[in-house]
């Protein structure tokens, strides 16, 4: 005799397939969020490094802003620079 499967067999087997293929799109997106939050590390790693940068850069035009105004005063005379209360006298 051939054993053949009642329909409850059959509706089972067939939630369990559609279970397992969930679980497997389910695996394949906690996959792909990981390597999101790998990247977006990365970018804010990448984006501290380029504003330290753009301080250092800002530094270095404010240091040569200063030595050019200084360069071109006269001596004796008071310059002042932007958002600086204080005159410096050469």
């Amino acid at each position: 005799m051939v054993a053949t499967s009642s329909p409850v067999h059959h509706e089972r087997n067939r939630r369990i397939e559609e279970i397992k293929e969930i679980e497997k799109r389910f695996r394949a997106t906690a996959e792909e969020l990981k390597d999101l939050k790998d990247k977006n590390a990365e970018s804010e790693e990448l984006m501290k490094e380029v504003a330290a940068d753009l301080r250092l850069m800002r530094e270095l035009d404010t240091m040569e802003l200063e030595t050019s105004m200084e360069d071109d005063c006269s001596e004796g005379e008071t310059v002042r620079w932007e958002g600086s209360d204080d005159g410096r006298t050469r």
